[in-house]
């Protein structure tokens, strides 16, 4: 019975030391900061904690935030070229988490940053179907006893661990809508236009869209909480025929003028890149899928943001900055374009 026990013993410590050994090699929630060949692509799969984990067990150390939904994080850090820029958008991020977030990226900064770089989506200020999500529980597990060396031991954390080793391994990455490399960057690979057809065509029914009346309180909290900072804010591009149908509907129109003016007027002006313009009529080419364009879309939409040299003439188009004196025109052109 002895020898029994013992047996059991040394293959359960066995099991357990080759599930977080395997487990560190690849280490897909971010808590160490290695890189091999097995680990080199990582499913972003709960970037709240993915992204806030990398802060806290890295130096931390940034003068520009990049923040926004999923559809930011596909915007190269890098492309930020006068800045060492941080970026923790997540996936479905809205506007009420904005705050915190920053907050802890400030904490663990130790200091204020000098730009926030705030990309909002035109559809975030809708009340969320999905329950809340508070910070404070990605923080918690984060900062817990032990956290990232009990982690190692989680069969949960070995099945991406797994999904991980075979994108590395075989490449399937390349057919993910977005996957990450060690250093936080998304990598997108083309995919045909009949796929991103059909991601498109599940929504273009006309739905009403339902605003959110404290977006601009909470904005304006969040500004008001970094008054060291430099704000540069920009919409996100919708494919055309996407917007297009949005704004078919009425009380869509009234939805899109109230979100542009109440951001315009928080920050004082807003870089608009939710048009109709030459690269969202382009999706078919531009788009992974019905909202998140590819990487090198990005880089134009910062060259437009921060006044970088851009010769490429097909994006001269993409994206318009609103200020008090032009917005009301603006607005009125693309709803007008946008009924074409």
């Amino acid at each position: 019975m002895k020898k029994f026990s013992k047996i059991v013993t040394l293959a359960t410590l066995i099991i357990l030391m080759s599930v977080a050994t395997f487990n560190y090699i690849m280490d897909p929630l971010w808590n160490f900061s290695h890189e091999n060949k097995f680990n080199k692509y990582q499913m972003g799969f709960d970037e709240r904690q993915l992204k806030t984990n990398y802060i806290n067990f890295r130096e931390f150390n940034y003068n520009a935030l990049m923040i926004g939904s999923s559809r930011v994080t596909f915007i190269d850090r890098h492309d930020l070229k006068d800045y060492k820029a941080f970026n923790y958008s997540i996936s479905n991020l809205r506007p009420y988490e904005y705050n915190d977030y920053t907050e802890y990226a400030k904490e663990k900064n130790k200091k204020d940053f000098d730009v926030i770089f705030l990309g909002i989506d035109m559809l975030s200020p809708e009340p969320d179907v999905e329950k809340k999500r508070f910070f404070k529980t990605y923080k918690a597990n984060t900062e817990s006893f032990l956290y990232r060396y009990k982690t190692l031991f989680s069969l949960d954390t070995a099945k991406y661990s797994f999904k991980n080793l075979v994108n590395s391994s075989f490449e399937k990455y390349k057919k993910r809508v977005q996957t990450y490399d060690r250093d936080m960057i998304v990598h997108s690979y083309k995919k045909s236009k009949n796929i991103v057809n059909k991601h498109l065509a599940n929504i273009l029914k006309p739905v009403k869209k339902i605003y959110q009346d404290d977006y601009k309180s909470i904005i304006q909290a969040y500004k008001k909480n970094n008054p060291n900072t430099k704000f540069y804010v920009f919409t996100t591009p919708l494919p055309a025929n996407r917007l297009k149908s949005i704004l078919s509907v009425k009380a869509n129109q009234e939805y899109y003028t109230r979100w542009l003016k109440e951001t315009r007027e928080v920050f004082g002006e807003v870089y608009n890149f939710t048009t109709i313009n030459n690269v969202t009529k382009n999706y078919t080419n531009l788009y992974t899928d019905l909202s998140h364009f590819y990487p090198f879309v990005g880089t134009h939409i910062v060259n437009k943001v921060f006044n970088y040299k851009d010769d490429d003439k097909f994006y001269s188009d993409f994206g318009i900055k609103l200020n008090k004196d032009n917005i009301d025109e603006e607005i009125k052109r693309i709803i007008s374009t946008s009924q074409q």
